[in-house]
């Protein structure tokens, strides 16, 4: 799911409070895109419920080398 305008300003300012360092750690770029929410199942190491547990991820992507980041939606308020 893409972020909303306003869900893009949350995240700015929530990495800006948390003093998120933007060097890339693959190629020491600074310049990323926001990607989108995304929500991959957990995987148990037992039989899996009908509906696997989720967390639900806001991904950014490096633009040189397509390194990519993953930070809790919830944790970064842009979930409930």
């Amino acid at each position: 799911m893409p972020l909303t305008p306003d869900q893009m300003d949350q995240l700015q300012s929530w990495m800006e409070e948390k003093d998120v360092d933007t060097t890339c750690p693959a190629c020491g770029n600074t310049s990323w895109v926001t990607g989108e929410l995304v929500a991959p199942p957990v995987r148990a190491r037992s039989a899996l419920p009908e509906s696997p547990p989720q967390v639900p991820m806001v991904q950014l992507t490096c633009t040189n080398c397509g390194h990519i980041r993953l930070f809790s939606a919830v944790k970064v308020g842009l979930l409930d």
